[in-house]
């Protein structure tokens, strides 16, 4: 058997690198991950995150937005991004020999991207089409509003993608601005795994002039607000959410709550599962999930159903925990 290692270094003046060797795959994943998301947005900024996210592929100092698509897409691979309550990231996955091209074109999107005035207006229609897209399905809509309820008045509770009003106010000199407060080296860690040397990784990151300015970030505390809540709306099923508090991401008892959490609703071997579905007939899909952010988390059982059966499926979802 093989030994796969994971190392891991902190660049001075640059960021924290971690990589993982896998050296009999013929490819490698990339991923510069900057510790800011929905969570560390001002009520005014609701949605600043995902909106720079969506940005950053528009155009850097030396390539315009199709330029820049069209050296991704010859490098055959895959590039994505995500936005999450406190992380964003930008990620590629290539063929091992074009890994440094591949960061080179990472690293110029997220430290030098131009962020135009013109492609931000037309990027505020798609992210409206995006919202309206969670609109139009009622499970991921209710998940929002639930997330909202658990965590009242809190930026934790409002949904990453953020508020139309907020945006529609929004200017390109918010989004350059948001870029210079958090995306700076001690907010930034580069992942890589596949066929990739540590040495080389940090011999191509410490050529590479990370910018230093910045603004350290206090999260406030979260407090989770417990309740019952109705959402009337006209469909054909009722969507039932259930969330009890879970743990941090760095929690000891982690591990072993994702292993309750697989044994709960997590397969079709699971007790919700065989309960729910298999011996009850109430839903066609019923599962829980763990979601865990740095100081707290959640475990959510999420299922739909006739209306007529809600009360009895959330019976039996009380019985089986």
């Amino acid at each position: 058997m093989h030994d796969f290692p994971i190392r891991e270094t902190q660049l001075t003046n640059g960021p924290l690198v971690v990589t993982h060797a896998m050296p009999e795959s013929q490819s490698v994943a990339l991923g510069i991950f900057i510790n800011t998301g929905s969570r560390d947005e001002t009520a005014a900024e609701a949605g600043i995150s995902h909106a720079l996210e969506h940005m950053l592929f528009k155009g850097t100092r030396h390539h315009d937005v199709h330029a820049l698509s069209e050296l991704l897409d010859g490098l055959g691979g895959n590039a994505n991004a995500f936005t999450a309550r406190e992380r964003t990231c930008f990620h590629i996955r290539v063929l091992h020999e074009d890994w440094p091209e591949a960061l080179a074109l990472l690293s110029e999107m997220v430290l030098h991207s131009t962020v135009p005035e013109e492609e931000w207006g037309r990027e505020k229609e798609v992210i409206f089409s995006e919202m309206a897209m969670v609109e139009d399905a009622p499970d991921e809509w209710v998940m929002d509003e639930h997330i909202r309820a658990l965590y009242p008045g809190q930026s934790l509770g409002v949904p990453t993608i953020g508020t139309r009003d907020v945006l529609e106010a929004m200017g390109r000199g918010d989004l350059m601005e948001y870029h210079r407060r958090h995306y700076h080296a001690s907010r930034l860690i580069v992942a890589a795994a596949g066929r990739i040397e540590h040495d080389a990784l940090l011999e191509a990151l410490s050529a590479i002039d990370w910018p230093q300015t910045g603004e350290a970030v206090a999260r406030p505390a979260a407090e989770m607000t417990g309740g019952i809540q109705m959402l009337p709306r006209a469909g054909e099923q009722a969507h039932l959410v259930m969330s009890y508090p879970g743990m941090a991401a760095a929690s000891a008892d982690r591990p072993v709550a994702w292993l309750a959490n697989q044994m709960l609703g997590g397969g079709m071997s699971s007790r919700l599962f065989r309960e729910v579905r298999e011996k009850l007939g109430l839903a066609y899909s019923v599962a829980s999930c763990l979601s865990s952010v740095s100081d707290t988390g959640t475990w959510t059982i999420g299922c739909s159903t006739d209306p007529a059966r809600l009360v009895e499926c959330a019976k039996v979802v009380r019985r089986t925990l």
